[in-house]
């Protein structure tokens, strides 16, 4: 089994759909601190932000726990199908449909980890792919190193395991003693210029399938290809 593992992030860029469309399952890690200022609940657009305010207090909680307002949601919501719901782009209609599924899957959760979750099986279904998804609640033991925290986590959820999707990230914390060789690394190289917006934009131009998934390329972790590379945005 082909695995990745990330935060559940708002309508997240390319690189992060490239890594989840080569994967049979995503972990999505929620029991982490929050990235206020991160991607969880905004990302780049046309040079701005596409944001859902989220509580004052959530710089300092979990994922797990943070709220969103309903009525940023909104705005942001009706900001993203007056821009790509219009009649110029051919995906208009995905977009509006990802769009209601995310609100009515949500329901009337506040969390923003329901609505991440919601809008992850939106665009997945838009984009034609159906990987399989486990959301992980339970905090990680600070007492190990980032990389045995991930391995745990992979251990834990997927003991099936036989390959790991790695972001540009990971060669920086990889403790090859932790890592074991049962387990195949394969970390993600972002060619220069990818564009860091949602993939929403992708989605509303009809792009194919096919430029999701050639987005990016992979090697070794310990392959010299990683060098000079930017890291992942989300």
């Amino acid at each position: 089994m082909i695995v990745c593992s990330h935060q559940p992030s708002f309508f997240p860029w390319t690189g992060y759909w490239n890594k989840v469309a080569h994967c049979d399952r995503i972990i999505m890690s929620c029991a982490i601190k929050f990235d206020y200022g991160g991607y969880q609940n905004r990302v780049p657009f046309n040079g701005s932000w596409l944001t859902v305010p989220v509580e004052s207090e959530s710089k300092h909680r979990l994922i797990r726990d943070v709220r969103f307002f309903p009525e940023g949601l909104a705005k942001t919501v009706k900001t993203i199908r007056q821009q790509l719901g219009a009649k110029r782009w051919p995906g208009r209609d995905k977009i509006n449909a990802l769009l209601d599924q995310t609100l009515t899957d949500t329901g009337g959760s506040t969390f923003l980890v329901d609505l991440n979750v919601a809008g992850f099986s939106a665009v997945a279904g838009a984009l034609g792919i159906d990987p399989l998804f486990t959301v992980d609640l339970q905090e990680p033991d600070e007492r190990l190193s980032k990389c045995e925290r991930l391995l745990e986590r992979v251990r834990r959820l997927t003991p099936d395991a036989t390959v790991y999707l790695a972001g540009a990230g990971f060669p920086t914390y990889y403790d090859p003693r932790a890592w074991p060789p049962q387990i195949d690394l394969r970390v993600q190289i972002l060619p220069e210029g990818l564009y860091s917006g949602t993939v929403l934009q992708l989605i509303a131009r009809e792009a194919p399938l096919h430029e999701v998934m050639g987005a990016c390329s992979w090697a070794g972790v310990n392959d010299e290809a990683h060098s000079g590379r930017r890291a992942a945005c989300g």
